[in-house]
């Protein structure tokens, strides 16, 4: 992914040398040219990475004649709808837009043809959609993107971002001083006006593990940054700022859909055309082929495609090398009805604290993905090696497609009980279950419904408990353990927050927080509707924000077909019991996979359990690094609790404790590990600023 950076002071300061220290960290995202713009207090910078066939020939910044100067990492993808809706001339060049402003002379490539090289690049179209729909044009685009637009007239910047938050956007703004803003925090933390003041509640959500499906917030590590939220446009300028949510899904024009096969076929066309858009590209691209439902998904739509072309699709897989976690075989499906894949076979890098240090030289913030990082990191030293540019992922297809929950739960909250325990059967049919894992099911169902409930209405749940119970008491045990993890989650318990000391982190201001991140950051009925369809992961985000910073310091662009903003507003609109689709779930993406996935695969509907793995792995760890903990007490003793450190490290050698025990403590020491050496960087940024 390209990089943007850019400033303005308010106070009459020219931009000087500011410029060049933002984009010196970000140097990595500008391998194909590197420009800056500067006029007076106003300065930009565009960092390159050629993506697509247009971004041969961009470029940026992007200035016009009536004021408007433009920098944007972004990918458009409804370019057809745009050129018609803009009235744009793709047959001239240079390219004008409607007010007859010429934006840039169009150099031709050798690696583009002259029909492709007269097309308006990515930058254009939305610097056109501010001029025809100003601070509206969000509603208008559809893509990958982050903006700056610096407008003379209004001598304000507006900025904006995708609608599923892939694209990174940082900001700081100080009315009176200055408006900062970046792809990276590092170029923020650049500037001598940014504070560099801790953000302690955005600390304790991290080191107390908080995750599952909590609102987006736009806060960081550092107090005074924040991110756009997704589908945001923010207009900062000397007196204020505004933060405008661009969300109207507009989900009646599905309303002509009535049968599951018409949403089939719907989904079919708008995912070909989300794989298609994110393979526009004249370099080498991957995907990642994990065999489930989802990734082989976008695998075969992406080979087909590309067929078409005479062009190669390169895969990639994680070999894990355990039995109960090897999935080889349904890879082996795919490549044998697509024998033309270049496939790979990856495993886990050996340096696990190696590549924990390359994960903070690029990412420089702690989070729970560097869990997961060596494991693909020779899947992106791969990509970069053959020069791939742009990597294919099944990233949160089952959210996003969905599996029909709501159905189930739709029933039980209605006590339609033989509906109910019909369709859990199909289920479990499905899956190849036994009737006591259908049992186990019906419990875990109305146990979540019995916490729902008011005390008048949980009797009918109890009776049904009951009845389960009685006859199969040797669920007893596995339903007081789910009861129990259940309640532990709501109490806010969890391995990493015992080591944080209550004086920094105590009930109260969990509570506090717990209430702040599981609301949403603005008042929007949109943000409720994805929330429903439980696509209002903060989660989810911020995983979008980490692969965003990793593809770009490997020079790739890592793309989620799943998260097209088409397809996931088609998928809000299929009722649940066409997701359930008699106990398929996914039910519109299997009918539409018919003849493009191995039926091996499409009719799969096990998913590996990755436990085994991880207990390994934790297992085969070296613990030696654990040095750190005692040498950098001054920097973490405010924060955590050093006696329970130094207790768990022991545990960790004990030879008689048994793995499954030793894992929590791992990574509660992880967390600890993260946040300690994102602490000794944070305080060398603040001692040289």
């Amino acid at each position: 992914m390209s990089g943007i950076c850019g400033i303005i002071y308010f106070d009459g300061r020219e931009v000087e040398d500011e410029l060049q220290h933002m984009v010196h960290p970000l140097s990595h995202r500008g391998p194909d040219g590197i420009k800056l713009y500067r006029n007076g207090s106003v300065g930009l910078a565009h960092l390159m990475l050629h993506v697509t066939h247009e971004s041969l020939y961009e470029q940026q910044p992007l200035v016009s004649s009536s004021g408007l100067v433009l920098v944007a990492d972004a990918r458009v993808d409804n370019r057809k709808e745009l050129y018609a809706q803009l009235g744009l001339d793709k047959t001239t060049s240079p390219l004008r837009l409607p007010d007859g402003t010429i934006i840039a002379e169009q150099p031709l490539s050798h690696l583009i043809q002259k029909s492709i090289s007269d097309e308006p690049t990515d930058a254009e179209l939305i610097l056109a959609a501010y001029q025809k729909w100003g601070d509206g044009l969000l509603y208008h685009l559809v893509g990958d993107f982050a903006f700056a637009l610096w407008d003379e007239n209004r001598q304000s910047f507006i900025c904006g971002r995708d609608h599923s938050g892939i694209r990174t956007f940082y900001y700081f703004h100080k009315p009176g001083v200055c408006f900062a803003f970046a792809s990276e925090l590092k170029a923020l933390l650049a500037l001598p006006e940014v504070p560099k003041q801790l953000n302690e509640e955005k600390a304790a959500v991290y080191l107390s593990a908080l995750t599952g499906y909590r609102f987006y917030h736009t806060d960081t590590m550092f107090k005074h940054i924040k991110t756009l939220h997704f589908s945001q446009l923010g207009i900062f300028n000397s007196s204020s700022s505004e933060l405008k949510l661009n969300l109207d899904f507009q989900l009646e024009r599905f309303s002509h859909l009535k049968t599951p096969e018409d949403f089939a076929e719907c989904f079919k066309v708008y995912f070909e055309e989300a794989v298609a858009c994110r393979i526009r590209t004249p370099f080498g691209i991957g995907s990642h082929l994990s065999g489930g439902l989802d990734s082989s998904s976008v695998s075969c739509l992406a080979q087909n495609h590309l067929e078409k072309q005479g062009r190669q699709l390169n895969t990639f897989h994680l070999k894990t090398n355990l039995p109960m976690t090897d999935e080889t075989a349904y890879v082996e499906y795919v490549l044998n009805l697509y024998p033309s894949m270049n496939h790979v076979y990856t495993e886990a890098h050996a340096d696990f604290y190696g590549s924990m240090n390359i994960y903070h030289q690029c990412v420089g913030y702690p989070e729970t993905l560097p869990l997961d990082f060596h494991n693909f990191r020779p899947l992106y030293e791969t990509m970069l090696k053959n020069s791939n540019r742009v990597l294919l992922t099944g990233h949160d297809g089952d959210t996003v497609v969905g599996h029909g929950g709501s159905y189930l739960r739709g029933l039980l909250k209605e006590k339609k009980w033989t509906l109910f325990k019909r369709a859990i059967s199909g289920m479990i049919e499905k899956n190849g279950s036994t009737d006591k894992q259908r049992d186990g099911t019906l419990l875990r169902y109305c146990f979540d419904e019995l916490a729902q409930q008011p005390l008048s209405g949980k009797l009918f749940y109890l009776s049904k408990m009951a009845i389960c119970l009685i006859q199969r008491p040797s669920l007893l045990g596995k339903s007081l353990i789910y009861w129990w993890e259940k309640v532990t989650l709501i109490l806010n318990f969890s391995p990493a927050s015992a080591l944080v000391l209550p004086s920094f982190l105590n009930k109260k201001r969990v509570n506090e927080v717990l209430q702040r991140i599981y609301q949403p950051a603005y008042d929007d009925d949109n943000l409720h509707i994805l929330k429903d369809n439980l696509q209002n992961s903060g989660s989810l985000v911020n995983t979008n924000e980490l692969l965003a910073t990793i593809g770009s310091y490997y020079l790739s662009e890592i793309n989620h077909p799943f998260l097209d903003k088409r397809l996931r507003e088609l998928c809000m609109a299929i009722p649940p019991e066409f997701k359930f689709d008699n106990g398929w779930k996914r039910g519109p993406l299997r009918r539409a996979m018919v003849g493009v996935l191995p039926e091996e695969v499409r009719t799969r509907t096990s998913k590996v359990e990755f436990t085994p793995y991880v207990y390994h792995f934790w297992a085969n760890v070296n613990p030696s690094w654990l040095v750190n903990f005692h040498t950098q007490k001054h920097l973490y003793r405010e924060y955590l609790d050093t006696e329970m450190l130094e207790k768990n490290e022991q545990l960790l050698h004990n030879d008689l404790l048994p793995v499954s025990h030793k894992i929590p403590l791992y990574q509660s020491l992880m967390f600890s590990y993260f946040f300690i050496n994102w602490l000794d960087n944070y305080f060398k940024i603040r001692k040289r600023y």
